[in-house]
């Protein structure tokens, strides 16, 4: 407890504040394109590098903001 009677709990990472590095999502694309390779992998592989970076269920909804809208 901090001596205003907060908890000092850790904020989240936030990709605008500089704190989180953003993934290439374009370069995701192209890989997902590939047998095999799954969101689940490419998300291990970018955590190893940026372990402070999205978590998994972020990391996914990111990922399907960032595409394309569908066309009616």
């Amino acid at each position: 407890m901090t001596p205003n009677g907060l908890l000092n709990l850790p904020q989240p990472c936030h990709p605008l504040d500089g704190i989180c590095s953003e993934p290439n999502w374009a370069d995701l694309a192209v890989e997902l394109k590939k047998p095999g390779v799954t969101l689940l992998i490419l998300w291990e592989e970018y955590r190893g590098s940026h372990p402070d970076g999205y978590g998994y269920s972020r990391y996914v909804a990111a990922k399907f903001m960032l595409r394309k809208p569908l066309s009616c």
